[in-house]
Parts: structure tokens; C-alpha cells; sequence
């Protein structure tokens, strides 16, 4: 009897060992589209792409709504609170899309580059939004208020117009300013599949992307566009059955560094399932702390890989089962220094349709460290 009173009490400990060893992670909803499912209610809200602004608010583009909406910041109380501040983002003049904007990836604009024009007056643009119609749009409230000015517009590009789904600003090797866009193009069969960049004056100066993916991997289009550690980091979908995903790593001039990629999923198997969002975790973030985090907009999970590429797992919450956003988009981490730890900041569109979908923006934070 005493064996087997020691023999469960040794069970217990190992389950207690192997429970607190899993990615234990909590999930707060801040802001929901739908009342009731956090904590404030936004009916702009179908969040894709999301940026920080020097004070700390959060500035999400709602892709159905062709809106930009802001959210306050704050280490003190719960963040989230919806700001008055609403951009327009306007639909591309031959109106592919219909005639509401549908903004997807969010640049801060922290130079004095790409200025933009309007009313008389002109500066420098403080946010940049790409949107799936094949434009980009800048927006600084000394030219207009409420509205972003189109400075892009490949919607009728030949052969394929652009669509736009991610965006990024960076340097290149010697310095200069790049808007990096990420372009799937809006033709029969996806065929742009390439990041596209442009100047500090927004003409084109080039375009890069993984040859071999094409041939690998049909039906995978470029998907969005990140930099991690000085790095481009991009991320390749499949849009139809089995869903899949690549990421790749390029330097800042587009040279491609992952021949045989960084991650990769074939057919379907694999933790790569249309990856868009990518982060590197701060070391403040539980166990995944240093990991590259990649979420998955098909089936709303986020893994976590080394600077190699492996696969070591999945964000869980405390009871072991996997978080799941259905339709993430986004995520950003940012420092709360109350707890001393990283949030893991993320938008996504519930019950996503033709790219939108019911908008959630939340937190997810490591449970031993948490507000």
C-alpha cells in the first residue's frame, strides 16, 4: 500500500513537472467587434495589420471597414481604450476591391521621407498602410486629419495588378530608406509573388523574391514582410487546399540567405499553416523567450522556432491546450515595465471571410508575468 501511495505521489509530481514545463501563456481580449468578447467594443474593428506610435497607442487597420483606429497604451490600467482618432483609407480609383480602402500591413514612418501632398500642404507621412487594392496610402495629420493620401497605386499594373499585404521600413546595406511591400499579386494564379521596394520618394527601386518557391511549392504566393534582428524575413501562403506555409530570410538588399528555407511546411505538414505575423520574443517572455514566433492565420496558432529554424513548440495556456486566435494577423511584443515582462500585443479577424472578419486586438503574456 505504502509502494503504491509513493508510486502515485511520484506520478503526481512528474504530471506537476510536465504541466509547468508546457508554454504556459494567458490570453486577454482587450477590444472585439462583437460586444461581449473583451473588454471594450470598437464596430470599426477587423484588425490585420497593426504598428505602434511614439506615445504608445496602437494604430490597427480594419480591412473591411477601410479604416485605421487607434488604441491608447497604458502600463497602469488595462490598455485597449478606443481613441477617437479614425483614418480613412481610400480605395484604390479603379475600385478592384470595391469602394471602401482594405489597408492590410502598417508602417511607422519615423524619417523624413516618403512626403505626401494634399489640400496645399505637404510632410512627410507618419503612417503608411498597403492595402490589397495595390496601393499604398500615407497619412500625417498636418496634411489631412482623417484621411490618408494614395502615393501607390499599382492597381492596374500590367501583367497583374499588385495586392498588397504586408509592409515594412528599413535600410538597405548602404543606409538608405526602403519600403519594403509585400505583393502577391491580384492575378488569376497569384503570379507577382515578390516583395517589392521603393525609395524615400516612393518610386520603385526594385523587387526580390524566392525563385524556387514556385516550382516547390505551387500555389504559394509571398504573404507578408518582417524584419527580425536586421534581418527580412518573409512568409509564403497557400490560399487553397493543403494549406502551407515558407518562410525565408533575405538581408536588407534582398539577397535571399535560407535557400532551403528557414521553415517550411509541404502539403500541409508541418506547424506552418499560412504564416503572416513574425516576432522575435524578448527574453522576458516565459519559455519561449528568444524564440522567432510565427502565427498562422488558417488555423490561429502560434509557434515558436530557434535562430535555426527549428520547431520547438506551441504557445498553450496554463491548462496545456494550444492558444488558438482564429484568423490572427498580427502581433508585436511591447515592455510593461510593472510586471517586468513582455505582452505579446495581437489583432486578428474572427470568423475571417475574403480577408475580414469580426476584429479582436488583445494581449497574450506569460502566466508567471503578467499585469
Amino acid at each position: 500500500m505504502k509502494n503504491n501511495s509513493r508510486i502515485l505521489a511520484l506520478i503526481g509530481t512528474l504530471t506537476l513537472a510536465a504541466t509547468s514545463a508546457l508554454a504556459q501563456y494567458v490570453q486577454t481580449n482587450l477590444v472585439g467587434y462583437q460586444p461581449g468578447i473583451a473588454f471594450y467594443t470598437d464596430r470599426f474593428l477587423n484588425g490585420w495589420g497593426m504598428e505602434t506610435a511614439p506615445d504608445g497607442s496602437f494604430c490597427v487597420a480594419n480591412t473591411a471597414t477601410g479604416k485605421a483606429t487607434f488604441y491608447a497604451q497604458s502600463s497602469q490600467a488595462l490598455p485597449g481604450k478606443p481613441l477617437p482618432l479614425i483614418i480613412t483609407i481610400p480605395p484604390a480609383p479603379s475600385q478592384p476591391f470595391g469602394p471602401v480602402g482594405t489597408p492590410t500591413g502598417v508602417a511607422y514612418n519615423p524619417t523624413n521621407q516618403f512626403v505626401i501632398s494634399a489640400h496645399g500642404k505637404s510632410a512627410p507621412a507618419r503612417f503608411l498602410f498597403a492595402t490589397l487594392d495595390g496601393t499604398i496610402s500615407g497619412w500625417n495629420p498636418e496634411v489631412d486629419p482623417s484621411h490618408a493620401i494614395i502615393i501607390v497605386d499599382n492597381s492596374a499594373e500590367q501583367p497583374f495588378a499588385a495586392s498588397y499585404t504586408g509592409l515594412l521600413i528599413g535600410r538597405n546595406s548602404q543606409g538608405k530608406v526602403v519600403l519594403y511591400a509585400a505583393d502577391s499579386g491580384n492575378g488569376p494564379d497569384i503570379s507577382n509573388n515578390r516583395i517589392d521596394m521603393f525609395g524615400g520618394q516612393f518610386h520603385k527601386i526594385g523587387s526580390f523574391t524566392d525563385p524556387n518557391v514556385a516550382s516547390q511549392y505551387p500555389g504559394n504566393t509571398v504573404f507578408q514582410v518582417e524584419d527580425v534582428d536586421e534581418k527580412i524575413f518573409v512568409t509564403f501562403a497557400g490560399f487553397a487546399p493543403p494549406f502551407g506555409g515558407i518562410v525565408d530570410i533575405f538581408d536588407v538588399d534582398g539577397n535571399l540567405l535560407t535557400p532551403n528555407h528557414f521553415a517550411a511546411n509541404a502539403g500541409g505538414h508541418g506547424p506552418l499553416v499560412n504564416p503572416w505575423p513574425i516576432a522575435k520574443a524578448p527574453n522576458n517572455f516565459g519559455k519561449f523567450s528568444g524564440a522567432i514566433l510565427i502565427g498562422n492565420v488558417e488555423d490561429g496558432r502560434i509557434n515558436a522556432f530557434n535562430q535555426s529554424g527549428d520547431f520547438l513548440g506551441t504557445l498553450r495556456h496554463k491548462g496545456g491546450e494550444p492558444i488558438v486566435i482564429p484568423g490572427l494577423w498580427e502581433f508585436i511584443f511591447e515592455q510593461n515595465a510593472d510586471c517586468d515582462c513582455a505582452e505579446l500585443f495581437f489583432t486578428a479577424g474572427v470568423n475571417v471571410a475574403n480577408f475580414a472578419g469580426n476584429g479582436l486586438f488583445g494581449i497574450i503574456s506569460a502566466a508567471d508575468r503578467r499585469r
